[in-house]
């Protein structure tokens, strides 16, 4: 049985963990791989500000990610066993100067509302393009990175905060992920 109500806020920088423990000190913060807890110091400095679980940095292999839950309790852990990776952020919005003819949303008709866009890399790949609230954009890898086959071995570490993030995945594609994770948490 998979509950997917939510039941923590995830926050990616510390202005947001700031106003969260100002506004809603009761809530459960999780904190998010940008936050780039790689080891216990940044993980503990978390844990006094109020943060209840986090995401490891996503640059941790499978040996320094072991070696953290040997140094936290695992219970504090929030891994990410499905997403796009994000490659890399930009102030420019590709939206507003490839699909208006604006420079920034007071004047570009805002079509990162309307349209899924993606760039084509030199190998024909196409990789998603998000635009956020700010104008920034964000182009995510071509490929899905899943820890579904890794499973057995997150929990033999005591992991058992997994999390899914999609990105453009219809509901029906969403219901199958999740089925075949719920599955794999089940098998494993």
């Amino acid at each position: 049985l998979i509950d997917l109500r939510p039941d923590a806020l995830l926050v990616r920088n510390l202005g947001s963990l700031v106003r969260c423990r100002d506004r809603a000190p009761d809530v459960t913060v999780v904190a998010d791989a940008s936050l780039n807890i790689a080891n216990e110091l940044s993980a503990g400095v978390l844990a006094d500000w109020g943060v209840r679980r986090f995401t490891p940095a996503a640059e941790l292999d499978a040996d320094r990610l072991a070696a953290l839950t040997r140094q936290v309790p695992a219970e504090l852990i929030e891994l990410v066993i499905h997403q796009r990776l994000p490659m890399f952020h930009t102030e420019h919005c590709v939206f507003a100067a490839r699909l208006s003819g604006g420079h920034n949303r007071s004047d570009c008709g805002q079509p990162c509302r309307r349209v899924e866009a993606a760039l084509r890399d030199r190998t024909g790949a196409e990789l998603p393009l998000s635009a956020d609230g700010g104008c920034r954009n964000t182009v995510f890898s071509p490929t899905v990175h899943s820890l579904r086959e890794r499973l057995p071995a997150l929990l033999a570490l005591g992991l058992r905060h997994f999390r899914v993030e999609f990105l453009r995945e219809t509901s029906d594609q969403v219901a199958d992920l999740l089925s075949l994770y719920a599955q794999a948490l089940v098998s494993a």
